[in-house]
């Protein structure tokens, strides 16, 4: 699946031209304690094989950190799959018509692919290669499922699942056949979220604000963690219980569609024709959310004999982190955000997950049935 990561700002046309062919050299830095710092001044630039040596230590950087924070909800089988996967040698950074010709059904403002077990990068300032392959490198360490099942009335099943984006294909007993394509947008956004933290951690500021990306998506995702259980959102993204983040929704609605619908309502944010529509849904979901989860701390703290909105010992509890707002950005994040969906059968080149960059058009990056990259 294609996972790819889009930009909203981007210069004029006639000023990306010359950008693209603009001089990309610059040095790397070591910070005192030797190790590579990561975020730079945005003017910095190498030619395309050096940046993909500097790509390639980000990208094992990343791994690890990751592996190292969410190793217990990657569970064994993922923390051996990407401890066999050989990060440094799966990086490649590309000129912007290079990476372009190797990815024709790329959208124009594509600028990042995790394809075939591959991050690829456009070359670019080096703030901006370390967010791009930081938020490809995250696709990698999402949780990742195939599966394929034969029925006894010759139809056939396969699913394909990056973090929790899901492609599911049926070919039925004539030879038709059906793809679903689902929750790709709350995918990005969640991907987005933890690539913004895994950059803060690392003190790459730069690099964190060095790209406009997925911004509603994100903000949404950043103000559902605030609602649902603890590591709610960690569980299904890194360790694939999906059903986990579905009931912790329905059990605050009451409405067993309220996932799908969120989903849904996420990805037509970037339909300028179905976004505030669908803006107004994302509110009264969340507000009904976040109400029923501070009902339901209030009634535990009264049931342990603290007052939910007294300042003694379980009173925090009661705010739960819960802010009853519109939606937005992260703290300190970017604010926009743009997303195209893509499809893909699955049966095809498993791993694969994404593109970074590009347009809100509804078919930036292939349509379904097309190529199993994840975005």
């Amino acid at each position: 699946m294609k996972e790819q990561y889009r930009e909203t700002e981007q210069p004029e046309k006639k000023e990306q031209e010359r950008f693209r062919e603009s001089d990309r050299s610059g040095e790397t830095r070591e910070n005192g304690a030797g190790e590579e710092m990561i975020g730079r001044s945005y003017g910095e630039y190498k030619s395309a094989p050096e940046m993909t040596e500097y790509g390639r230590k980000v990208a094992e950087n990343t791994k690890q950190n990751l592996m190292n924070r969410y190793g217990e909800q990657m569970g064994e089988k993922n923390l051996n799959r990407l401890e066999a996967h050989d990060t440094r040698a799966k990086i490649e950074v590309l000129d912007y018509r290079d990476f372009h010709n190797k990815f024709p059904d790329a959208s124009p403002y594509v600028i990042g692919r995790y394809h075939n077990d591959t991050v690829y990068a456009v070359n670019d300032s080096q703030d901006k290669v370390n967010h791009i392959v930081t938020h490809e490198t995250t696709h990698l360490c999402s949780h990742k499922e195939t599966s394929f099942q034969e029925n006894e009335d010759g139809s056939r099943q396969s699913l394909y699942a990056s973090g929790i984006f899901r492609v599911e294909t049926t070919i039925d007993p004539e030879g038709n056949r059906h793809v679903s394509v689902s929750n790709r947008a709350m995918n990005e956004g969640l991907t987005e979220m933890y690539t913004l933290r895994e950059l803060n951690s690392r003190g790459d500021w730069q690099a964190a604000n060095s790209c406009n990306c997925y911004g509603p998506q994100r903000g949404f995702c950043a103000k559902l963690e605030g609602i649902l259980d603890p590591g709610t959102l960690e569980d299904a993204y890194y360790g694939g219980k999906l059903d986990g983040l579905k009931g912790n929704m329905e059990r605050l609605t009451g409405d067993p569609g309220t996932f799908d619908r969120i989903s849904e309502n996420l990805s037509a944010l970037d339909n300028p024709d179905k976004a505030d529509e669908a803006r107004a849904a994302l509110e009264n979901d969340y507000m009904a959310m976040a109400e029923a989860r501070f009902a339901e701390l209030s009634a535990e703290n009264e049931t342990a004999g603290f007052s939910p909105t007294s300042g003694e010992t379980g009173g925090e509890a009661a705010d739960g982190g819960i802010s009853i707002g519109g939606l937005g950005g992260e703290s300190g994040g970017n604010a926009g955000g743009d997303f195209g969906s893509s499809g893909g059968e699955i049966g095809g080149d498993t791993g694969d997950a994404g593109d970074t960059g590009g347009s809100s058009d509804a078919d930036d990056s292939g349509d379904t049935g097309g190529s199993d990259d994840d975005e």
